[in-house]
């Protein structure tokens, strides 16, 4: 049902970008490329990567120089996607760190995402989406973003802080399959952790809010689109 969501997104998007062309073979990417092109036939399908710079000056003309396409609107079945919806726990955090001494925003920020994969894991909750920044309280302008996108991936940096930091502010956002209670439970236990092994940091958590979207129901569904 969340595959259903997914299919749905490809479905009704003009343009497909493929991220992170470097970590697969051009073999697997050229295949990647041809089975989008058959499944979807007329979208554009571009390969970018992100981090090395790879693809963004061709994907942004692309968006600059195109215009919205005037399609048919997409057949959906409302109840099959507000299911898929509803398995899917979302959570956002804010967390407020203090330290006695400077510390390692950069390896801070890694090890609680690696506690809370692995509290998420130990309840066979599957990661959708989680996405961590850490931002200083004084003196910087820089932030640490961490990422990732599945159970089996390892989190990795994005961004990294320049240099060691004595306070600053967490933002979690998560998104996995998996009651939003649990969603909560993790994160506190994950900072609790943090807090064993890192006593010098006192980490609390400031806001959080957790919750399933609302099964979507629309007040008008079109049969076409219409030309404004």
């Amino acid at each position: 049902k969340v595959v259903y969501i997914y299919l749905k997104q490809l479905e009704e998007a003009e343009v497909v970008v493929i991220n992170k062309m470097e970590t697969i073979s051009e073999a697997d990417l050229n295949h990647l490329i041809d089975r989008l092109d058959s499944e979807y036939p007329g979208k554009k399908v571009m390969a970018i990567s992100a981090r090395e710079g790879t693809g963004l000056e061709s994907w942004l003309r692309h968006i600059q120089a195109s215009e919205p396409l005037s399609e048919t609107a997409m057949d959906v079945d409302y109840e099959l996607y507000a299911e898929g919806e509803a398995l899917l726990g979302w959570l956002n955090a804010t967390v407020e760190l203090k330290s006695t001494a400077a510390f390692n925003g950069n390896e801070w920020i890694k090890d609680i995402a690696l506690k809370l994969q692995q509290q998420l894991k130990s309840n066979s909750a599957e990661v959708a989406h989680l996405k961590m920044t850490l931002s200083p309280n004084k003196g910087l302008d820089d932030i640490a973003v961490i990422n990732l996108v599945r159970n089996d991936f390892i989190p990795e940096l994005s961004q990294e802080l320049p240099e060691d930091i004595t306070e600053g502010q967490v933002i979690i956002n998560l998104r996995a399959e998996a009651n939003p209670t649990l969603l909560k439970q993790a994160v506190i236990e994950a900072i609790q952790q943090m807090e064993t092994d890192h006593p010098q940091v006192k980490g609390t958590l400031d806001h959080v809010e957790h919750f399933r979207p609302g099964k979507p129901e629309p007040t008008y569904r079109l049969s076409e689109a219409v030309d404004s």
